[in-house]
């Protein structure tokens, strides 16, 4: 029979039993009342009305609810872009969720970042919200725990991760040109991410790439023979980078030009070519001040000299003849001399063909003869070129001179100006013929603006003076700095560098000596060009 009643009449306020034995299902009903009305006596065990839990007064006076852990089921967002900005707000789902709990965050190095605020929004939800700058890739991943006001905990492990968006590396905008019929890799884009993930690129929101005749790759590479253009054509389009969960976008463009280097478009050097994507040796249009201003075609030699030079050298064939101020003319005080300006163009690759100079000298006395180019270039335009000079010696005379090459300088232009009017004295020597050798010859000279005056580099320049019996070997060994190798006469005719005003008008002369009755011949070529990458 259940207990009901005890009476307490005389008893006062305390009533002590002693293991007590409730056998009924009901449930035993004890003291109950708010966290105001909590009592004093250690030990008192009681229902707390404003938290809804049973609790009991420890000895030193706290008071310990009894209450289930809490639990943590999921959690959203998973995936937190720490340099974003602004704050994160998770929604964190499970049980046993009461007022007074607090969310964190528990990073693989056991650091902890507390929510700003923790919400409870009934049992099983949370709202946390902090900052996203809170959390660091390097201690990715981060557990979820909700700590309850007694301070039980409830985690869910390894559930948010550190994933910012891509950081793009190439400047918005236009990335340059391309010229229409050079097929290769154009541009290439560029971006990274903090986490280290891969970024993959592709195209967003149109196929203007696809439909310019190019592709871009997910390594961000775009390439490909575009389609032809009448005139420049500018492409514009928005390249996305993704990393992991994250992308960002950016605007560019490029030009695609019509093609370098024909009679529409003619180039302004073969280093111009070069660096738009030409590579193939051939003929092209130039205009420059070695065409005289003018559309003109000429032969262009890609990649020369590489094994001396950091930068290649590229090559431009010239005619002296396309220049204003051109002009010829021979000195000699016995016997006959010539020189013949072949062809009037440029196009020829073999110094015995086109652009190219044919000298000649005979007589039965002996005497010193020069044939004299005006150029009408002045040093000053040279700065920074370099230039190439083929000699071939066709027939030697009587063997016992060689043929050369030298540079005159004069403040103005005509036959009587300067040196211009020695018989076969030049200022500067700059490559000779071995005597009785009939073979292809080859030297490079260099001109270096020194402040005011102009350094030219003659003697031993990429190499020295290369010579062969074939053109091709020859040139080959011109860029492999190989094979025979000749300057003749003393290095003192050579000089090493030499500083000329650079205001002076340059004059090419064709020098040799005539005391045979029998020919003395040459072919003369001209190269000029600077380095590139």
């Amino acid at each position: 029979m259940a207990l009901t009643r005890i009476k307490n009449k005389g008893l006062g306020t305390s009533v002590s039993f002693n293991n007590i034995n409730d056998t009924g299902t009901e449930g035993t009903k004890i003291a109950s009342g708010t966290t105001a009305q909590r009592g004093t006596t250690t030990g008192q065990f009681r229902f707390n009305e404003t938290t809804g839990k049973f609790e009991g007064r420890q000895s030193d006076g706290s008071f310990v609810s009894v209450e289930q852990s809490p639990t943590v089921t999921s959690i959203s967002p998973t995936v937190v872009e720490s340099a974003g900005g602004g704050n994160v707000t998770f929604t964190i789902s499970g049980t046993n969720f009461s007022s007074g709990a607090t969310a964190k965050f528990v990073g693989s190095d056991a650091s902890i970042v507390t929510a700003a605020t923790t919400t409870i929004d009934s049992s099983t939800q949370i709202t946390a919200v902090l900052p996203e700058s809170s959390f660091v890739n390097s201690k990715e991943p981060y557990d979820v725990r909700v700590t309850s006001a007694t301070g039980l905990n409830g985690n869910l492990d390894n559930q948010i991760n550190v994933d910012n968006a891509p950081t793009w590396t190439t400047s918005a905008g236009s990335l340059g040109n391309i010229y229409h019929d050079i097929s290769a890799n154009h541009f290439t884009l560029a971006a990274s991410d903090p986490e280290g993930d891969a970024v993959t690129f592709t195209e967003q929101g149109a196929t203007n790439i696809a439909g310019a005749g190019l592709s871009l790759s997910t390594a961000g590479v775009i390439s490909g023979d575009a389609t032809d253009v009448g005139s420049d054509t500018t492409v514009s389009f928005t390249a996305r980078a993704t990393a992991g969960s994250k992308t960002a976008d950016r605007a560019f463009s490029f030009v695609v030009k019509p093609g370098l280097g024909t009679a529409a478009s003619p180039a302004t050097s073969a280093k111009q070519l070069y660096d738009a994507g030409y590579t193939t040796n051939g003929i092209y249009y130039f205009n420059n001040i070695f065409t005289g201003n003018q559309d003109k075609q000429a032969y262009a030699r890609f990649d020369v000299k590489d094994s001396l030079n950091t930068n290649k050298l590229h090559l431009q064939r010239i005619d002296f003849g396309h220049l204003s101020n051109y002009d010829k003319r021979t000195y000699n005080n016995c016997g006959s001399l010539s020189l013949t300006r072949n062809s009037g163009n440029a196009t020829d690759l073999d110094v015995n063909n086109g652009s190219t100079f044919y000298y000649e000298a005979n007589s039965s006395t002996g005497c010193g003869v020069s044939a004299m180019v005006d150029t009408g270039l002045k040093l000053q335009d040279l700065h920074g070129f370099t230039t190439v000079i083929e000699m071939q010696q066709t027939s030697t005379g009587d063997g016992n001179n060689s043929m050369g090459i030298q540079f005159d300088f004069s403040s103005t232009l005509g036959s009587g100006a300067g040196n211009y009017g020695h018989n076969y004295s030049g200022d500067t020597e700059l490559m000779g013929t071995a005597t009785q050798e009939q073979k292809y010859y080859l030297a490079a000279q260099k001109f270096i603006n020194t402040s005011g005056s102009t350094t030219i580099e003659a003697f031993d320049y990429l190499g020295g003076q290369f010579r062969n019996s074939n053109n091709t070997t020859l040139w080959s060994n011109f860029y492999n700095n190989s094979g025979d190798k000749s300057n003749q006469g003393p290095a003192s005719d050579y000089v090493a560098s030499s500083s000329v005003t650079s205001s002076e008008y340059i004059g090419v002369r064709f020098r040799g000596w005539a005391d045979h009755t029998a020919n003395k011949s040459g072919h003369y070529a001209f190269w000029i060009g600077v380095s590139g990458s």
